[in-house]
Order: C-alpha cells, then sequence, then structure tokens
C-alpha cells in the first residue's frame, strides 16, 4: 500500500462552501482551496471548513461519520482534526500571505508552483528571480505566523531544491501525473517486445 497510513487531503476546485462540505463529508482529512489571495478569503475557507462555533459546516450523516452512526463523536473532533490549507498561487496571495497565515483555522500554506509561476510572467521557470523572490516572501510570511508552508514536487530534482530552499513538507506528484508515467512505461514496453 502506497499510502500506508497516509490520510487524503482533498483539493476542491474552487473556495465553495459545497465543494469544502462535500469533500470533507466524504471522509477528507483535510482540504485544499486554490487561489486564496486575501484574509477574508482564507477566513470563508476556514468557516466552509469547521463546524459551529467555529465555522458554518452543516451537520449531517455523512461517509465521514460513518452516515450518522457516530456523528456526536465526529462533531466534537472534527474541528481540531481537519487540515485547513490555502494555496498560495498569485502576486496577490504571495502580498497578502502573512494575512493568510495568520487567519485562525489556517494549518499551513502551499505554493502552487504552476500557477504561481504564470501569474508572475515566469511560467515553470522555477530559478526565475520573481518566482524565488515570491517564494521567500511566502516562507518568511508562513514562518512569522507560526505555519509550515508546502509545495509540489514533481521528480527528484524539485524534492531537492525545495528542500534546499526551505520548505517544510511537499505533495510528491500527482494522481494524473503517474497515471502517465505508468501508462507511459507500459507503453515503452510493449514497443520494445519483439512480435
Amino acid at each position: 500500500d502506497a499510502a500506508g497510513d497516509a490520510d487524503a487531503v482533498v483539493r476542491v476546485p474552487e473556495n465553495d462552501t459545497a465543494e469544502v462540505k462535500r469533500a470533507l463529508d466524504l471522509g477528507a482529512a483535510g482540504v485544499m482551496a486554490p487561489k486564496i489571495e486575501s484574509a477574508a478569503e482564507a477566513e470563508a475557507l476556514v468557516a466552509a471548513a469547521k463546524y459551529p462555533p467555529e465555522g458554518e459546516r452543516g451537520v449531517a450523516g455523512s461517509r465521514a461519520n460513518d452516515y450518522g452512526a457516530h456523528t456526536v463523536e465526529y462533531f466534537e473532533t472534527a474541528n481540531d482534526a481537519i487540515a485547513v490549507i490555502p494555496q498560495i498561487e498569485s502576486a496577490a496571495g504571495v502580498e497578502h500571505a502573512e494575512e493568510i497565515a495568520a487567519v485562525d483555522g489556517i494549518d499551513t500554506l502551499f505554493v502552487g508552483p504552476a500557477d504561481l509561476s504564470a501569474s508572475l510572467g515566469c511560467f515553470g521557470e522555477y530559478d526565475d528571480p520573481a518566482f524565488l523572490d515570491a517564494l521567500d516572501a511566502t516562507f518568511a510570511a508562513a514562518e512569522t505566523a507560526g505555519v509550515p508552508v508546502g509545495t509540489l514536487a514533481t521528480g527528484p530534482a524539485e524534492i531537492d531544491a525545495w528542500f534546499e530552499h526551505g520548505v517544510d513538507y511537499q505533495i510528491v506528484g500527482t494522481d494524473v501525473g503517474y497515471l502517465r508515467q505508468g501508462a507511459r512505461a507500459a507503453k515503452e514496453h510493449y514497443e520494445s517486445l519483439d512480435q
């Protein structure tokens, strides 16, 4: 089992109350929302992920609480157990990263490198000074707020580079990337067979 005892964190398509609730009700241990650019947007994310009085998440029988069999227990522990992760993916997000990280209920920041580099005009150029400055500013904001900061790595070189740069954690690869690698390896193997 490649995941071991790892919990699933779901990246919702947008910072939307219904999307966040759906992911958490299905049993996700955390939720990550894209392109958070202000403290107000981070507060909305926290409100969607947390039950009252810390948030506004609706209570219902769901997969997360064994379809109502453990609703009370889940309700009592979910606010502390669920990770709430805003993605910093734009110049505006970097500019407000310290305010975002300081929102009560935010557990960590996550830098989306592709979108951030695109917003800075240097798509995919992770050694570009503008990108590195934005990364440093986001890391400093997270440190000031006392929260970890992570990013995505797609291979060994990025894994090493991000750790050397000071990232606290990494998501390594994507589901689609791993599927593509597996399909490519199978295709190359079939093509190499003598027939």
